[in-house]
């Protein structure tokens, strides 16, 4: 008896060491993703203010591929999944919230903010409520008018 004790004892310590090392590697993985991301943006950042549109373009490639490699679809939720995800990135801030359309601005780079402001949120916002978008198609609407600069003649 005292011998299927101590082996039912070893059995649930086994367990309960297998179920820590998971734990542990999922959270080690955790961290090295955000590390990776945090890198990621860094070097948007940079790139950025640099000007470099291949850099730029090579950090929405590692991003889309990333994706990829999640198992994120090209379906119409893939998709979504997708723009979010880059748009997310485009749109992301360093501790001074600068981002990188305000960096490559700062940086003078014409070419980057081009890039950048055409993978950014783009209109309609979903946050806009539809009353202020006008009808479907254009034609008028607060956030057309927010869209556009304002007329000066």
């Amino acid at each position: 008896m005292e011998k299927l004790q101590r082996e039912a004892f070893l059995a649930m310590v086994r367990r309960e060491q297998e179920a820590a090392r998971r734990r542990r590697e999922e959270e080690e993985a955790a961290q090295r993703r955000r590390r990776e991301d945090m890198q990621r943006r860094h070097r948007l950042l940079e790139a950025a203010f640099d000007g470099n549109v291949g850099e730029i373009r090579a950090v929405l490639k590692e991003v889309e591929d990333l994706l990829t490699s999640e198992g994120v679809g090209h379906d119409e939720a893939g998709q979504a999944r997708r723009l979010q995800r880059c748009v997310e990135m485009v749109e992301c801030e360093d501790s001074n919230h600068n981002t990188p359309l305000s960096e490559a601005a700062a940086g003078g780079q014409p070419q980057a903010i081009q890039l950048l402001a055409e993978r950014g949120r783009l209109w309609p916002d979903p946050a806009v409520p539809s009353c202020l978008r006008g009808p479907p198609g254009g034609g008028g609407g607060a956030a057309e008018a927010r869209s556009r600069p304002p007329d000066l003649r």
